[in-house]
């Protein structure tokens, strides 16, 4: 067992092997961060919850700075290198103006919002502008893709077209990237941006079958321009 996934599994999340749906994420992850690990890093993750996976990068990453954005306010997990912000990452208007106003590039951004198809995309696109060159964008619980169309999921509807071409996972695995949510423009912006897009699933009888019945998240490094 790696070092993040024994600090995810002390802290109950389930992007570890033992908590709730135990996705094992951070089998896949440490062999990105682990690089990382003692440097001044800035993280944003989208998704609090109870704040189990910013307890898990306070203690792996020891000097970074992490911020946690949520529909909700979870200032309760803040503390001297966690801060948290409300972010409803459904709203354009809402990332545009995160974008805007924050001073941060950020080293890593991971999503682990809302899990809906346009959400996850049109988030990738606006916050890889905060992202470093070289930088690490992490989209979590993909298998969501693999979902009925109109299943409710927090809140509202799966949006899964019959031939599933607008899903985050059909995106991921064509190349070039193509959002059916993003203009040709922008799509072409991000393609260039990502060349290294790494998907990786795992059966999990611990996810419902109507997701597949497996675990997927991705990894996408964005290039350096030097």
């Amino acid at each position: 067992m790696n070092e993040l996934t024994r600090l995810a599994n002390y802290h109950h999340s389930d992007k570890g092997t033992t908590a709730d749906s135990q996705h094992g994420f951070t089998q896949v992850y440490e062999q990105f961060f682990s690089d990382l690990k003692n440097e001044p890093i800035n993280i944003a993750e989208i998704g609090i919850y109870h704040g189990a996976s910013l307890r898990t990068y306070y203690d792996y990453f020891p000097k970074a700075s992490i911020l946690g954005l949520d529909i909700l306010d979870k200032s309760q997990h803040q503390n001297d290198r966690i801060a948290c912000r409300v972010l409803d990452q459904s709203d354009m208007q809402a990332l545009f103006d995160f974008i805007d106003e924050t001073e941060i590039m950020f080293d890593i951004i991971i999503d682990d919002g809302s899990h809906h198809m346009k959400d996850q995309q049109i988030s990738f696109y606006y916050l890889s502008k905060v992202l470093k060159d070289g930088g690490i964008y992490i989209m979590e619980d993909i298998h969501t893709s693999l979902g009925e169309n109109n299943a409710p999921l927090y809140g509202k509807n799966l949006e899964i077209w019959s031939d599933k071409t607008n899903t985050t996972l059909h995106y991921l695995t064509n190349k070039p990237l193509k959002s059916v949510y993003l203009s040709d423009a922008q799509n072409k912006e991000i393609a260039e941006q990502y060349e290294q897009v790494y998907v990786f699933e795992r059966i999990n009888d611990k996810v419902p079958a109507a997701f597949g019945g497996k675990s997927i998240t991705s990894v996408l490094i964005k290039k350096n321009k030097a």
